[in-house]
C-alpha cells in the first residue's frame, strides 16, 4: 500500500470512528510523536501511552520500599490470595 493509499483508508477510517476509538487513537499518535523524547513502554486499559521514564520511577521507588522491608512476605501473599479467591467463589 502506498503512503497516499494509506492516508486515505486513515481519512476514511477517522470519519466513521466513534469518540472512544477516536480518543484511542489520538493517544496513539500522540504517544508516537512524543516518543522520541521519553520511549513508550506500553499502553494502559485505556490506551493512555505508559512512558519509560515513568515506570523506571515507580520501579525505583518500589524497590525502595522493598529495601526498607516495606513487603509482604510470600506466605503472607498467598494468604491474601486465597480470601480473595474464597470471596468470589
Amino acid at each position: 500500500m502506498s503512503v497516499p493509499e494509506i492516508k486515505q483508508a486513515l481519512i476514511e477510517h477517522i470519519g466513521q470512528a466513534d469518540e472512544k476509538t477516536l480518543e484511542v487513537m489520538l493517544a496513539f499518535v500522540e504517544a508516537m510523536l512524543s516518543s522520541e523524547e521519553d520511549g513508550v513502554m506500553g499502553y494502559d486499559a485505556h490506551g493512555n501511552p505508559k512512558s519509560v521514564n515513568k515506570a523506571k520511577h515507580s520501579l525505583d521507588k518500589e524497590l525502595k520500599a522493598a529495601k526498607e522491608g516495606k513487603y509482604i512476605s510470600l506466605t503472607e501473599l498467598r494468604n491474601r490470595s486465597e480470601k480473595w479467591l474464597n470471596g468470589t467463589k
